[in-house]
């Protein structure tokens, strides 16, 4: 991830006033950046089937610094309008 672009996540993350549509956007950025640009090097797995761990999404460098959990994230995969994301659960897994 750019320095810019660190930079930009740390001050959203500072913000205690943001909207919660602000902080979608965020988190949705975030999560759409994450199989193309940064699950390398955040050490995040991507299977054959384009799935990985939710842990490991969530200590991505980018939502840590976000304070991203478990259920933010599986709403807004429920509620996103463009539907980029899918959830799946699977037994002894997360």
């Amino acid at each position: 991830m750019s320095r810019l672009a660190w930079q930009a996540l740390e001050e959203i993350a500072q913000d205690r006033n943001l909207s919660r549509n602000a902080r979608e956007v965020s988190l949705s950025k975030a999560l759409s950046l994450l199989p193309r640009h940064n699950a390398v090097r955040a050490g995040i797995t991507i299977r054959g089937d384009g799935f990985c761990l939710m842990d490991k999404v969530l200590e991505a460098p980018d939502l840590r610094i976000l304070g991203a959990t478990a259920a933010e994230v599986e709403g807004l995969v429920h509620t996103s309008p463009k539907q980029r994301f899918e959830l799946r659960r699977e037994e002894g897994g997360s």
